[in-house]
């Protein structure tokens, strides 16, 4: 991905006279006085651009570093991911039959409730007497 420089581009070629050019109307305009670029005066220039380029260089390269740790980061983290839907199907399958069982347990533990033990009315009413019977007793 990130790969180091060894060359310089052929599209990056330096003109030398249009940097002195440049050198010397940007110490015109903070100085205020035209001063001439010497080959000593550029080649420090140059070391300077060449530290600073460096710099940026080892800069982007960390960057670049992060990026691909973060990404693999997310790899793994949606590799976990896919896993844990799988997981998830199987104990919702698990779930659907435990359910059932809990329901066929419940079921077969319920006595079925007998209506004609005991008549409505005489659990509403106590001591009632319907058609000379006492409902009470039951």
């Amino acid at each position: 991905m990130y790969e180091e420089i060894t060359s310089p581009s052929p599209y990056v070629q330096i003109d030398e006279r249009r940097w002195r050019q440049v050198l010397a109307g940007a110490v015109a305009c903070r100085f205020r006085r035209q001063t001439h670029v010497t080959p000593k005066s550029f080649l420090s220039f140059l070391e300077g651009y060449k530290t600073l380029y460096s710099e940026k260089l080892a800069n982007l390269g960390q960057l670049a570093g992060r990026m691909t740790t973060g990404l693999q980061k997310l790899d793994e983290a949606s590799e976990s991911v896919d896993e844990l839907s799988k997981e998830l199907v199987i104990k919702e399958q698990d779930l659907v039959v435990a359910n059932q069982k809990a329901d066929t347990v419940r079921t077969s533990t319920c006595l079925p409730q007998d209506d004609d033990d005991i008549p409505a009315a005489a659990v509403a009413y106590p001591g009632f007497h319907f058609w000379g019977i006492n409902l009470t007793k039951f």
